[in-house]
């Protein structure tokens, strides 16, 4: 028998579980159904020339994000929560090594993400008869996709191997993809410009995944014939780098040590930069236990308001390299509009999960239940998490709105809204973004710290507010365009999608939405906290099919009571 099996086994049997285990799959089919129609869609509309073109390279770069933050995602914590939870040491007692576990984490977190990245080739392949998407070029992106993804599940496990807590595995893994997604061929192309010789910056070239990628969709003729398989075939080895150093790392750290001189004096430093010294930190609890005291329980840490001016910085240089070396782009708004709407979609992920995030570790590590026992109310604890939200997202979000005015007057002065009509609706669009972003900001907050009170794994509570308030107006948004377009493609209409129309939709999808779950997350937050901190322990599957809530209280609870008895007789 292989040596790794025994974890693949393991680790199924704990997927089979989980009830996004089966659910993904109706999700995966959704998508690439979604995707199959829309290709269809635009070729009646557009013409296969622009399928061809424009289709084929928006869904790659889609499935490109896809596989080097998905892979990642699943891996970024699988060794780290092992020890968190100390069952890492039992593995060591049998036979396994660290390459083992390794080996069995890297097989059992891809299967997932595997089998989703094969329901989206076919889609890829349909575009080969609707336009100019040739066979090669298709193999050429599907090989990259595959070694994207089995690159960012090395590097998840590596992090992973070298960390403890979940939120320096994430941000290590986030580093590591960054790195080589935006900040190598950046290097590389200033090194170019520099002049310098080809044998400084060709490693930077080869070894980026975006490289690959684009290399991947070009012809292999002239000067770019044969870098696509060499920057393949040394990507691929240095993946396979971080799988082996995995497996001698995890051997060497999963005991607790006792730490050093340096390493006391490392430690020490580090936990001055994150929460000052003596003196600051005496201060700063005084001051802040007379304001909330969840306020300073949530605040403490400095660094992090500092991350997120960093990914701002990271924004703002992208932007302006790319306005450097293509000058052209800023004819007209559609750049720096993207890169604005890219922005402000991470600050709604990220205030999302920072709202869920504080009360879903302190409920899974059972301190959430002390907070009651004191003389605090559910409102003086859910306002101390606001206005450690507002202490901690209040600058940038008043710097992004800025850079979104400033975006809004600059499109009105380029020539691309020169007529009185198209000015109406750029105004009316900046507006309607302004708000909708503004009140989904509001609705996440809600959300997500109901998420972080009712959910029973940290990981699943970071997630709930963002497919809440952004994944499904999102969705319903985009069947409501394919169904537009279905309807000018083979309906009456002759005069193409209404930009109004979108607009309203759009608009209204939004705000109603966010109302909803604002509201509802309000009042299940004030009505239900004390019972949601008490079921930290409570079986997922005794809350019985969604369908349940149709029924009467009393039917519902003894449904849930019967399935759940059911269950445990197998």
């Amino acid at each position: 028998m292989i040596p790794f099996l025994p974890i693949v086994e393991r680790e199924l049997r704990v997927l089979a579980r989980r009830r996004e285990t089966y659910s993904i799959r109706v999700r995966i089919a959704l998508a690439a159904t979604v995707g199959g129609i829309g290709a269809m869609v635009a070729y009646n509309y557009f013409g296969g020339a622009w399928t061809g073109f424009t289709l084929f390279q928006g869904l790659t770069e889609i499935l490109f994000a896809l596989c080097m933050f998905g892979g990642a995602h699943v891996a970024h914590d699988c060794l780290s929560e092992e020890k968190r939870e100390g069952t890492l040491g039992l593995l060591f007692l049998t036979d396994l090594t660290g390459h083992d576990v390794v080996l069995g984490k890297l097989v059992s977190r891809s299967i997932g993400l595997a089998c989703a990245f094969l329901v989206a080739i076919p889609v890829l392949v349909v575009l080969i008869p609707l336009g100019r998407a040739q066979p090669a070029a298709v193999g050429r992106v599907s090989l990259a996709l595959a070694n994207t993804l089995f690159f960012s599940l090395s590097a998840g496990l590596l992090i992973s191997s070298i960390s403890r807590k979940q939120t320096r595995a994430r941000t290590g893994a986030l580093i590591v993809i960054l790195w080589s997604w935006f900040i190598m061929p950046e290097i590389a192309r200033w090194l170019i410009k520099s002049g310098i010789p080809e044998a400084l910056y060709l490693p930077l070239q080869l070894l980026s995944l975006k490289n690959t990628f684009l290399w991947a969709l070009i012809p292999p003729l002239g000067t770019f014939g044969n870098s696509f398989w060499i920057s393949l075939f040394w990507t691929h080895v240095l993946a396979w780098g971080f799988v082996i150093l995995a497996g001698l790392i995890l051997t060497r750290v999963w005991q607790d040590k006792a730490c050093g001189p340096a390493g006391a004096t490392w430690r020490e430093r580090f936990k001055q930069w994150c929460y000052g010294k003596a003196g600051v930190r005496s201060a700063l609890r005084a001051r802040l236990l007379n304001r909330n005291p969840i306020l300073w329980l949530m605040a403490r840490d400095r660094l992090k308001r500092l991350w997120f001016w960093v990914f701002l910085t990271a924004v703002a240089a992208f932007g302006i390299s790319v306005v450097s070396a293509n000058p052209i782009v800023l004819d007209n708004p559609a750049f720096p509009s993207t890169l604005i709407i890219f922005a402000t979609l991470i600050v709604k992920l990220w205030i999302g999960s920072e709202a869920a995030r504080g009360f879903a570790e302190e409920k899974w590590a059972g301190t959430l239940e002390w907070l009651f026992c004191t003389t605090l109310t559910a409102r003086e604890i859910v306002g101390g998490q606001w206005l450690a939200l507002r202490w901690q997202f209040f600058g940038p979000i008043a710097f992004l709105l800025a850079a979104q005015i400033g975006v809004a007057v600059f499109g009105l002065h380029t020539d691309e809204f020169s007529g009185e009509e198209d000015r109406r609706l750029w105004i009316w669009g900046c507006l309607s973004y302004v708000g909708t972003w503004a009140l989904d900001l509001w609705a996440l907050g809600w959300t997500g710290m109901w998420s972080g009170m009712s959910a029973k794994n940290p990981r699943v509570a970071r997630g709930g507010a963002a497919i809440r308030i952004v994944v499904i107006p999102g969705l319903v948004f985009s069947f409501g365009m394919i169904a537009q377009a279905l309807w000018t493609s083979f309906g009456t209409n002759s005069n193409g999608p209404s930009a109004w129309l979108n607009l309203v939709l759009w608009f209204g999808l939004g705000t109603v939405n966010s109302l909803f779950w604002g509201l509802w997350s309000r009042r299940q937050l004030y009505k239900r906290m004390r019972a949601a901190v008490t079921e930290r322990f409570a079986s997922e599957d005794s809350r019985g099919p969604w369908w349940a809530f149709l029924l009467p209280k009393r039917e519902a609870a003894s449904l849930r009571v019967m399935l759940h008895e059911r269950r445990l007789r197998g």
